[in-house]
């Protein structure tokens, strides 16, 4: 598939389920990383959760929604490197 001058290959699409819910974890390096990601999956609905903080945005208070992105709160505490919640 080309996209804004580039490509992309989707593998492996054969193992995810045709009907029901699954979960996809991506590591991404720019905003246009959740555009691919809802090609690779496309006719089937995407649903992103994002940082709370981009919902405080003026343009991406809006927009977010409209993409059924929902926020996730990250916790108060952090993991230190033994493992304990500090």
């Amino acid at each position: 598939m080309t996209l804004l001058g580039g490509r992309f290959t989707v593998v492996n699409r054969e193992h995810l389920p045709k009907e029901g819910s699954y979960v996809i974890v991506c590591n991404h390096r720019t905003w246009l990383d959740v555009i691919f990601l809802a090609f690779s999956v496309w006719p089937r609905n995407v649903h992103y959760m994002t940082k709370q903080e981009l919902f405080q945005m003026m343009i991406l208070n809006q927009l977010l929604p409209k993409i059924h992105a929902f926020p996730a709160f990250q916790s108060l505490g952090s993991i230190n490197n033994k493992g304990k919640i500090s």
